[in-house]
């Protein structure tokens, strides 16, 4: 199984039909920016990135991403795989609750906000 997930999951994979590589992209898609930020955006400070944060919303339950520049401002990533017209709306309302968190001081156990 190690062998074949290597083959097919991978961005060099030939076969793009395959099921392995198919399979979770928006996952997939995750574990490669939370294993190097600066794939995404090289302002990104890879010391503090968080992994499926609870947004607190009722009909949305995790941001894909939360992280924080190298000066110090919060960024909230939301990964699609593929179109999705209700995206910008969804990005907004995640990003005014980690705002409104933020502004609460909800944050204070993460050390990066007592900058």
């Amino acid at each position: 199984m190690i062998r074949q997930l290597d083959l097919h999951r991978s961005g060099l994979c030939e076969e793009r039909g395959h099921p392995l590589y198919r399979a979770a992209p928006e996952r997939w898609l995750e574990t490669l920016v939370m294993a190097d930020p600066a794939k995404l955006d090289a302002r990104l400070d890879p010391r503090y990135r968080y992994s499926q944060v609870p947004a607190v919303a009722a009909d949305r339950g995790l941001l894909d991403l939360l992280g924080v520049t190298h000066d110090g401002r919060l960024v909230v990533i939301e990964l699609k795989a593929s179109e999705d017209i209700h995206l910008p709306l969804q990005a907004v309302d995640y990003w005014l609750r980690a705002r409104r968190h933020s502004a609460r001081a909800i944050f204070l156990c993460m050390d990066i906000f007592l900058r």
